[in-house]
């Protein structure tokens, strides 16, 4: 994610990584990657729904202080 990140903010025109280079690649990243518990699987759950709860988690830093 990190490296995919660095790519994203490179062809932007950018030498540092923005918090949205990082939400553009999250779910590429991880979706494919969440391993369900059977209970999750048998209500439904989507790996995606579960990335977008970690994402939305974590506050968007700024630069306000």
């Amino acid at each position: 994610m990190f490296e995919a990140s660095r790519a994203r903010a490179v062809v932007s025109g950018r030498d540092y990584v923005a918090p949205e280079d990082i939400h553009a690649v999250v779910h590429p990243a991880l979706d494919h990657r969440i391993v369900l518990t059977t209970e999750a699987d048998v209500r439904g759950v989507d790996p995606r729904t579960v990335v977008e709860g970690a994402v939305n988690s974590v506050p968007m830093p700024s630069m306000d202080r």
